[in-house]
C-alpha cells in the first residue's frame, strides 16, 4: 500500500518497553511517555523501529541509540535520532524525535513536563509531537515515479515439505515498501500486480526479497535480487528476468519504467526531427533484416484534463500504455483541471494495438481511485492534430461519473511491409492480462453470441437448399446456369478475382449507403452484453477475494466429505470454463470475420485485397504443383532453419486484428458524443481542436 504500520521498542539494560503501532504512516505520532528507574547512565537507550505485520514476521525498519550520559542537567532536550540499518548503512531511512529528561530525585513526578515515573502514559503537549518523518519533506518534491509490474516467478527453490512453496515478493525502495500478495502451492507463481514508488533524491537501488510462506511459523526466505535505477532510462519500459541470489534457483518476472525523471517538448509535426522519424519507417527501410519487428513510432503528448466534477483537492496523474509498454505522468496535487504538457515516445511492434489512458486519483490510503479511461486505436490517430477525448468507465461502455475530457496530440509513423509481416504473426499477449475464470453470466453471453452466429449460418444453409428445391424458379435457374459455367470454364486462379470482388462489393455497400446506421443498430445490440460484462467481471473480482480467503484458512481442518465436494465443484467448473472458452472464442472469430467483411479496419482490408492480387499471379503464372511443393518444403524446413520457431496460422492470426462487436462498443463513435453544455463550449473554444471518435 506504500505505507508502513511502524512502532518502537526501547531497552536500556533490563528495560524494555513497546509503544502502540500507527496504522498505514509513514509520518506517526504516538505521543506516549515512560519513565524508569535505572543506575547505570553510561548504558545507552537504545531503539528499534518495526514494521507491524499481522500474520508474517514483523519487518524490521531502523535502529538508533541515545547516550543517557549527555543529558544531566536535569532540562527537557528535544532531539531528532536518525535510524540506520546495517544492512544497507549508505540508506537514509528518516528519524524518530524523542523529550529526554534525567532526574535525579526519583521521588517527584515531573508533571509539568509529561514524566511519570510510575510508567503510566500521558499525552505530550501539541507543539511537542514527534515521529517516524518520511525521508523527504514536503519542500523535496519526489523527482520521478518507479512503476514495478510483478508478473510471475519461475523454478523457485521448494520450501515445504510437500515439494512447493508459498511465496510472495517484497519491494523496498529507501523508506518505502510494497508487498505482493501470497501464492500458494506453486513454484512457479503468476502474481500479476503492479506498484508504484516515489523515486526521491538519494534513491538508488530497489531491493526485492522473494519469501516463503508459514503460518503459524515464521516465514523462510527464498532469495533477493537488486535493481540499480542509475541504468533506467527515464520514460522506457524494461522487461527484466532476475535471477535469485543465495538460493541458487529461481528468478523472478517484471517490468520496470521510470517515468517524470525529464520533461520533452513535442516536436511540430513538419519538424526536421519527425521527417528523420517518418523516413527511418519509409519504403527503403523495409528489407533491413535487424529492424524487423521494428514497425513504427508513436509519440504522444499529454497536455490536460478540463471538465472533470470533482473537488479541487485532487491528485491527478495519468497512464498510458501501448501493448505492454506502460509509462505515467507526474501527480498534479490539488486540481481539478491538470496540464501536464509531457510528451512519450512508444516502440510499435503492432499497430493493431490500441493507446490506452487511464486517468486516477492518487489517495493517501495508497490505493489510487478511477477516474476514467479512454480506448483509441493506433490505425484512428491523426498526426498532428489536438484530440478530445472523453473520458468513460471501465469498460469504456459509458460515459464516467466523473465526466471530462483529456486532450492529446499524437504523431504515429510506422513501415507498412513490416507491418503487413506483423499483421500475419500472432499478436503480442498482454502480460497484465488476467486468467480467465468461470462465470455464469460470461458462459450465458457466450452461449448468445455463438447462438446468433450458428443461426447466421444455418440461414445461409436454408438459402442454399431453397435454391436446390426450386422455391424460386428464375433464382434457381440463374444459379444453376453460374454453377455449370464455372465447372466448364473457372480455373483456379479465378477464385482470388472473385473474393476482391466482395471485399470491394462490401466496400461499396459501407461506404456508399453508410455504415453509421449499423454502428448505432450494434451498439444497441451489444449495450446488454456489455452491461453483463461488467456484472461478469465485479462478480470475477469477489470469486477472487473469497478464494483468497478461502486459502488462508488450514486446509486440513475440513472434513473428507467438504473436500470430496469441493474436487468435484472444481472438476465441473474446469469443464464449464472449457465450454465457456470455447464459445467465446468461436464467437470472436465470427463476429471478426463480419466486421472484416464490413471494412471496420479499412487498412487491413486493402492489405488483403493486395494479397490475395499477389496470390492471383502466383496461381496464374506457377503451376499449382510447384507451389504445392514449395508450400511444403517451407513446412517440413522451418523448425530445421530456426529451432525456437513457434507454429502458427497465419490466416487466424490476420482475422484476429480485425475487432469483435465489445472493441467496436469501446469505439463507437456514437459514445463519444459529449452531451455536456460546458463541455461543449469548452470544445468550440479550442479552435481547429477535434474530437476522437474511438
Amino acid at each position: 500500500s506504500g505505507s508502513s504500520d511502524p512502532y518502537v521498542k526501547f531497552k536500556h539494560e533490563h528495560f524494555k518497553y513497546r509503544s502502540a503501532f500507527i496504522s498505514q504512516n509513514l509520518n506517526p505520532q504516538w505521543n506516549e511517555i515512560v519513565s524508569f528507574k535505572t543506575t547505570h547512565l553510561a548504558s545507552p537507550l537504545r531503539m528499534q523501529v518495526f514494521d507491524h505485520d499481522y500474520v508474517s514476521a514483523d519487518d524490521f525498519m531502523g535502529a538508533a541509540s541515545v547516550n543517557l550520559d549527555e543529558f544531566m542537567d536535569g532540562q527537557v532536550h528535544m532531539m531528532d535520532v536518525s535510524l540506520s540499518d546495517p544492512n544497507c548503512p549508505n540508506e537514509n531511512l528518516g528519524y524518530i524525535r524523542l523529550f529526554v529528561k534525567i532526574d535525579h530525585n526519583t521521588d517527584d513526578a515531573y508533571s509539568g513536563d509529561g514524566l511519570d515515573h510510575t510508567g503510566h502514559w500521558k499525552r505530550l503537549h501539541p507543539q511537542q509531537e514527534g515521529g517516524i518523518k518520511q525521508r523527504k519533506s514536503n519542500s523535496q518534491p519526489p523527482k520521478g515515479i518507479l512503476t514495478v509490474t510483478l508478473l510471475n516467478g519461475a523454478d523457485l527453490p521448494a520450501m515445504d515439505e510437500n515439494g512447493f512453496s508459498d511465496p510472495y515478493c517484497k519491494f523496498r525502495l529507501g523508506s518505502q515498501k510494497h508487498r505482493s500478495k501470497v501464492q500458494f502451492k506453486t513454484l512457479n507463481p503468476q502474481w500479476k500486480e503492479k506498484f508504484d514508488f516515489r523515486v526521491f533524491e538519494g534513491d538508488d537501488v530497489l531491493s526485492i526479497e522473494v519469501w516463503d510462506r508459514d503460518f503459524p511459523s515464521a516465514d523462510d526466505y527464498m532469495g533477493s535480487c537488486k535493481v540499480e535505477l542509475g541504468t533506467l532510462v527515464p520514460d522506457k519500459t524494461y522487461d527484466l528476468t532476475l535471477p535469485l541470489v543465495d538460493s541458487g534457483c529461481g528468478s523472478i518476472h517484471l517490468l520496470l519504467c521510470l517515468s517524470g525523471m525529464v520533461v520533452n517538448e513535442m516536436d511540430e509535426c513538419d519538424g526536421p526531427q519527425n521527417h528523420v522519424t517518418a523516413e527511418s519507417y519509409g519504403w527503403m527501410s523495409s528489407l533491413k533484416l535487424k529492424s524487423i519487428r521494428d514497425v513504427g513510432q508513436l509519440k504522444v503528448k499529454i497536455r490536460g484534463i478540463s471538465g472533470l466534477n470533482m473537488g479541487g483537492n485532487s491528485n491527478l496523474f495519468a497512464t498510458l500504455e501501448v501493448g505492454n509498454s506502460q509509462m505515467r505522468t507526474d501527480v498534479v496535487h490539488k486540481c481539478a483541471s491538470p496540464t501536464w504538457d509531457k510528451t512519450f515516445c512508444f516502440n510499435v511492434n503492432d499497430i493493431h494495438d490500441d493507446l490506452e489512458v487511464v486517468v486516477y486519483n492518487e489517495r493517501k490510503t495508497g490505493k489510487n481511485e478511477f477516474v476514467g479511461k479512454a480506448i483509441i486505436p493506433l490505425l484512428r490517430l491523426n498526426n498532428g492534430t489536438a484530440k478530445m477525448c472523453v473520458l468513460k468507465d471501465k469498460h469504456c461502455n459509458m460515459k464516467a461519473k466523473a465526466g471530462g475530457v483529456v486532450k492529446l496530440e499524437c504523431y504515429f509513423v510506422y513501415n507498412h511491409i513490416r507491418a503487413a509481416i506483423r499483421t500475419f504473426k500472432p499478436r503480442e499477449v498482454k502480460m497484465m492480462e488476467k486468467e480467465e475464470k468461470f462465470n455464469r453470466k460470461v458462459l450465458m453471453s457466450n452461449i448468445r453470441r455463438a447462438t446468433y452466429l450458428g443461426r447466421t449460418l444455418l440461414s445461409t444453409w436454408h438459402f442454399i437448399q431453397s435454391l436446390w428445391s426450386w422455391q424460386d424458379k428464375w433464382l434457381s435457374a440463374l444459379s444453376f446456369f453460374l454453377f455449370v459455367m464455372a465447372c466448364i470454364l473457372a480455373e483456379l486462379w479465378m477464385v482470388f478475382p472473385l473474393l476482391i470482388l466482395l471485399l470491394l462489393f462490401g466496400y461499396m455497400v459501407v461506404y456508399v449507403r453508410g455504415h453509421h446506421l449499423w454502428q448505432i443498430g450494434s451498439r444497441r445490440k451489444s449495450r446488454h452484453r456489455d452491461e453483463d460484462d461488467e456484472e461478469e467481471e465485479s462478480s470475477m473480482e469477489e470469486g477472487e477475494e473469497g478464494s483468497e480467503l478461502e486459502d488462508e484458512g488450514d486446509p486440513t481442518a475440513e472434513d473428507q466429505s467438504k473436500a470430496g465436494i469441493s474436487q468435484t465443484f472444481k472438476q465441473l467448473q474446469r469443464v464449464l470454463l472449457l465450454l465457456q472458452t470455447l464459445l467465446g472464442q468461436l464467437a470472436d472469430l465470427g463476429e471478426r470475420v463480419h466486421n472484416f467483411c464490413h471494412w471496420r479496419v479499412p487498412w487491413l482490408c486493402w492489405l488483403a485485397i493486395t494479397v490475395l492480387t499477389v496470390a492471383m499471379v502466383i496461381v496464374y503464372f506457377i503451376p499449382l504443383r510447384y507451389i504445392i511443393l514449395a508450400w511444403g518444403v517451407n513446412k517440413f524446413t522451418k523448425r530445421l532453419r530456426n529451432p525456437h520457431y513457434i507454429d502458427n496460422q497465419e490466416l487466424l492470426d490476420f482475422i484476429s486484428r480485425a475487432p469483435t462487436y465489445k472493441q467496436l462498443h469501446q469505439w463507437n463513435e456514437a459514445l463519444m458524443q459529449i452531451k455536456s453544455k460546458m463541455l461543449k463550449a469548452q470544445i468550440s473554444s479550442s479552435g481547429n481542436e477535434g474530437l476522437v471518435s474511438t
